[in-house]
């Protein structure tokens, strides 16, 4: 995913962070809530159930006014209180490098 990810990014002015290299790190909440205030978008993976924190993270995100892009496995069923965002659902990670390149 993560590669997929930089891929899309690859070549662009923009520079990805993921928050799971800040969970890694043991940093604070306060810390990746002030990444999301500061960052010009996010994407956020609701394919991994098992990951709260981006459902966490996309909440904070959403609260703060930022833009956001949903990415999910194709036929992944998503809760219906976030089908009404931007999305982009992919078969595979080629399939998103592509998709997010697009976008």
């Amino acid at each position: 995913m993560i590669q997929a990810i930089e891929k899309a990014f690859e070549g662009g002015a923009l520079t990805p962070i993921f928050g799971t290299e800040t969970i890694k790190k043991g940093e604070s909440l306060h810390h990746r809530i002030d990444q999301i205030r500061r960052a010009r978008f996010g994407i956020y993976d609701l394919s991994v159930p098992e990951k709260t924190e981006a459902l966490l993270e996309l909440g904070i995100a959403l609260g703060l006014g930022r833009d956001v892009t949903l990415i999910c496995k194709k036929g992944y069923p998503l809760p219906e209180v976030v089908k009404s965002l931007n999305r982009i659902e992919y078969e595979d990670f080629s399939d998103l490098t592509e998709k997010l390149k697009k976008r």
